[in-house]
C-alpha cells in the first residue's frame, strides 16, 4: 500500500487475506511482524534499543513499503530504516516519538504520517517531507481493560478492530504465532 493513495490503514492485522510473515523480538519490549502486504510493525513498549544497524528485519528490507510505528513505541534510531530502498510511507501512532534531528533518519522521498502537532509533523516540516495527518478519532479506544495477578497488563480494543495488549507481566499464550 501507498500512504499517498491510502492514508488509513490501521486494523490490516485482521482484515481477510493478511497474514504475518515474520516476527521477531528485537531487545527489551520492542519486536517487528511483518506482514503478507510489505508492511513492518515495530510493536511493543519503550526505547528502540542501539543495534548499530543490524536489525532482525534487515533481510526483508528490500520487500518493506510502509513501515507502522505504534504507539508505545518511545523513539526510533538514525539507522532505524536504512536500507529500505522501496520504502514509501511511514506511519508513527505515538505524537511523541522522538525522531533523530538528521536528514536521513526517515529516508527521503518517504511520506510521513502521524497526528497533527506530532514529533512526526516537526519532522517533516523541518525536512520538506510530505505529511499527512490522522485523527484521534480514527483509533479512538472502544473498550479496554486489565488483567494479571496485579492487573500489570492493559488491553484496549480500537474503532478500528484491532487489539492492543501492553504492560509488564506474564501474558497467557492465547495463539501459537503470527
Amino acid at each position: 500500500r501507498n500512504f499517498k493513495s491510502e492514508i488509513h490503514w490501521f486494523g490490516y492485522e485482521g482484515r481477510k487475506g493478511n497474514y504475518c510473515v515474520d516476527e521477531q523480538k528485537l531487545v527489551n519490549n520492542i519486536y517487528w511482524k511483518l506482514w503478507n502486504i510489505n508492511v513492518l510493525s515495530i510493536n511493543g513498549k519503550g526505547e528502540m534499543p542501539e543495534l548499530n544497524g543490524e536489525y532482525s528485519w534487515n533481510s526483508y528490507a528490500d520487500k518493506v513499503e510502509n513501515v507502522e510505528v505504534n504507539r508505545m513505541v518511545k523513539n526510533i534510531n538514525e539507522d532505524t530504516l536504512a536500507g529500505f530502498d522501496n520504502l514509501k510511507g511511514v506511519l508513527f501512532v505515538n505524537a511523541d516519538c522522538v525522531i533523530p534531528d538528521s536528514e536521513t533518519a526517515i529516508p527521503e522521498g518517504v511520506h510521513i504520517s502521524g497526528f497533527k502537532g506530532s514529533t512526526a509533523e516537526a519532522y517533516a516540516e523541518k525536512y520538506g517531507r510530505e505529511f499527512s495527518v490522522i485523527s484521534n478519532t480514527e483509533i479512538s479506544s472502544i473498550a479496554e481493560g486489565t488483567f494479571g495477578e496485579n492487573d500489570e497488563i492493559t488491553w484496549r480494543i480500537h474503532t478500528d478492530g484491532d487489539l492492543y495488549i501492553y504492560g509488564d507481566g506474564e501474558l497467557p499464550e492465547f495463539t501459537d504465532g503470527c
